[in-house]
């Protein structure tokens, strides 16, 4: 097994880490007080090179353990906790369960539902520090790269809340050590431990970068681009205000909303945006919040109309015209990040 990353967790009740190991979780070689695993409600049937196939293979069978959980809160958040599993020869004391929920989109594909897969995150660790009442003998928690196996999830969206939860996880309970994440994918190993890296910069500055929130504000035509940016920005530590993963219901509201509680408003720039009443009535609500800092970013070679310039001309701005666009993507977020810690240095 291989450790390709390691963050230190400060805490009252000493130093605690969140590690990345690249290998398969059946051939991770230490003991693991609770492994988390992921289902679709209710149905715990091995998968083709799911974990809980593998765990099946090991004589640990999921299903059956499903039956007679210790702690049960699946009615209530979708999540339950094993009995003590008796002799196996991989060290798993406990199964976690995390179960998923999913809806058809508006292209009629089914996906799973982010919004419930976070608020069921949040549960499971809570149940975890539940789990102190039975006097468990916790230190190790092992997890996945949970929700985007074969449930497909989408990473920049589970990325950012999941290592939050972690964290403060870790923070508050007096007996767990360690958070493992164990992923046979190099691809997803790597992708979790670049966040970490970026997250941790900020860490050490006492500030979560969890804290930092950009609104994305662009025309529904440019929503490729938008997506690239949300998910780049999500990748370096930075939490997003991005309609496809937000708005529920209540559009105005929702969007009125989250422009309150982000820091920085970054704006996609194209005819098709400036044309767009919802994008600038946006621009004009960021203008209006005297602390609001506004990121423009130009994807297309285009002057802004009178009723854009008024709000943009004291911003510097991004041109990203020329290709590729991912690198001026990239770029963006770095010169933001750069601006976010700078920030939180002169604060201290």
């Amino acid at each position: 097994m291989k450790n390709i990353y390691s963050v230190p967790i400060d805490t009252v009740f000493g130093k605690k880490s969140i590690e990345v190991y690249n290998c398969d979780i059946m051939d991770f070689d230490e003991e693991i007080d609770v492994l988390t695993v992921s289902a679709s409600h209710r149905a715990y049937m091995p998968t083709s090179r799911s974990l809980i196939e593998s765990l099946q293979e090991e004589g640990i069978s999921v299903q059956a353990l499903s039956s007679s959980p210790l702690i049960d809160l699946r009615n209530l958040c979708n999540v339950w906790l094993s009995q003590r599993i008796n002799r196996n020869s991989k060290g798993i004391k406990h199964i976690g369960c995390v179960e998923f929920e999913y809806y058809y989109d508006s292209e009629n594909q089914w996906v799973i539902n982010d919004y419930k897969l976070l608020y069921s995150l949040k549960s499971y660790f809570s149940m975890l520090s539940i789990a102190q009442s039975y006097d468990l003998d916790m230190k190790t928690i092992a997890l996945p790269f949970i929700g985007t196996g074969n449930q497909n999830g989408d990473a920049s969206s589970i990325i950012a809340p999941v290592v939050y939860e972690c964290k403060m996880f870790l923070k508050t309970n007096p007996k767990v050590k360690r958070i493992v994440f164990i992923e046979r994918s190099p691809r997803k190993a790597e992708y979790i431990a670049s966040y970490l890296r970026n997250i941790s910069l900020l860490w050490k500055k006492d500030r979560k970068l969890a804290e930092t929130q950009v609104f994305i504000s662009y025309s529904s035509k440019d929503e490729e681009i938008a997506q690239k940016l949300h998910s780049e920005l999500t990748q370096k530590g930075i939490k997003t205000w991005f309609a496809p993963n937000k708005v529920k219901e209540q559009y105005p509201e929702e969007i009125m909303a989250g422009l309150a509680e982000s820091d920085y408003f970054a704006i996609i720039l194209s005819k098709n945006s400036m044309s767009s009443r919802q994008v600038q009535t946006e621009l004009q609500t960021a203008f209006e919040d005297s602390e609001m800092k506004i990121k423009p970013i130009f994807i297309e070679n285009t002057t802004p109309p009178s009723g854009f310039d008024y709000f943009l001309k004291i911003w510097q701005h991004k041109n990203a015209f020329d290709p590729p666009i991912d690198k001026h993507i990239a770029d963006f977020v770095d010169d933001l990040i750069e601006e976010v810690a700078s920030a939180i240095s002169e604060d201290q």
